[in-house]
């Protein structure tokens, strides 16, 4: 069995590429071999690997001390703040993600971890919404949560913290997935709402570790686990470039149902600020959502019409 903390070790040996750990992971399944104790013992490792396949690295043995020592800070830390480390190979590990070529070898999570088998829709958008948006947002997340979504969003400022502010004032579950470690929490003032978030039976999920910070390439690379999470995807506001619109592509790669919010009554709000939005409709890829019906027809088009259960998972697992 490998353990989360072994692939810790192997995600912070430095100068390492994801194709070796790869192949490393590959090997140790192949040949049913446990993970080294010692550090002499991971540099064998990587030795043997790269004999069998000839697709590896090999690290020094100063390298594997050092991923040691940063790996166990990280374990240290994340127990201190109730963050679990689940692996790709741990039976909890998001059932969404495996379909996925690029999946995480770990994530870092803190709440409930039952929500990810909750129906989800992901709302997204930028991080200065319009005053048509901050006004009819909220509404439409409230909707979801009614429908029994959980709302999956990024915890990001405007639309983000829209969706998930309109789920935990409904005492709804939402999922935030985060750019950085779990510590990271920005924009500083949603810090509570990620209180709530958690008080409402939801849940914090990062790819990324304690101690790692947000930057530009995880703010996009983020977007695939939200859209993979959900059922359909949802655009509050968006212009032609930004996070949401790669969020909107990894959603179509996905085959996800898309539904943009049409600002019908916003007069000249469709300036540049809903570009994007305008664009998905025109072009036929996304579905409009500019009254209730459309919104609930939407909606109950992402609905799992097979013997599942209805309604929000609030309980069990607990981590933190």
């Amino acid at each position: 069995m490998i353990e989360p903390s072994d692939l810790l070790i192997l995600e912070n040996i430095p100068c390492i590429t994801s194709r070796s750990i790869e192949t490393v992971i590959r090997f140790l399944t192949e040949y049913r071999r446990g993970f080294p104790s010692a550090n002499r013992g991971v540099v064998s490792l990587f030795a043997a690997a790269y004999n069998r396949y000839g697709t590896c690295m090999v690290p020094s043995l100063e390298a594997i001390s050092v991923a040691r020592k940063v790996s166990e800070r990280i374990l240290a830390l994340s127990g201190k703040n109730g963050i679990r480390i689940i692996s790709r190979f741990d039976a909890d590990y998001p059932k969404a993600f495996l379909l996925m070529e690029d999946m995480p070898l770990l994530v870092h999570v803190k709440g409930n971890l039952e929500v990810l088998n909750n129906q989800a829709i992901a709302i997204l958008g930028k991080k200065e919404p319009s005053a048509f948006t901050q006004e009819e947002g909220p509404k439409l997340a409230q909707l979801v949560s009614r429908e029994g979504f959980t709302i999956v969003s990024g915890l990001a400022a405007g639309c983000d913290s829209i969706a998930h502010r309109a789920a935990v004032e409904s005492h709804a579950p939402t999922i935030a997935v985060m750019a950085g470690g779990l510590h990271d929490i920005l924009p500083e003032e949603n810090k509570n709402l990620s209180r709530r978030i958690l008080e409402e039976g939801g849940l914090l999920l990062s790819e990324y570790a304690y101690g790692e910070k947000a930057r530009r390439g995880t703010y996009i690379a983020r977007g695939r686990l939200q859209t993979a999470l959900s059922r359909g995807v949802i655009v509050l506001e968006t212009d032609l470039a930004g996070g949401t619109m790669e969020s909107v592509r990894y959603a179509a790669k996905q085959k996800k149902k898309l539904g943009c919010l049409y600002p019908s009554s916003a007069g000249s709000a469709w300036g540049e600020q809903f570009a994007g939005n305008l664009v998905l409709l025109e072009q036929n890829k996304a579905r409009r959502l500019g009254t209730e019906a459309e919104i609930h027809h939407f909606v109950s088009s992402l609905k799992d019409r097979g013997p599942v259960l209805s309604g929000y998972i609030k309980s069990n697992k607990f981590i933190g």
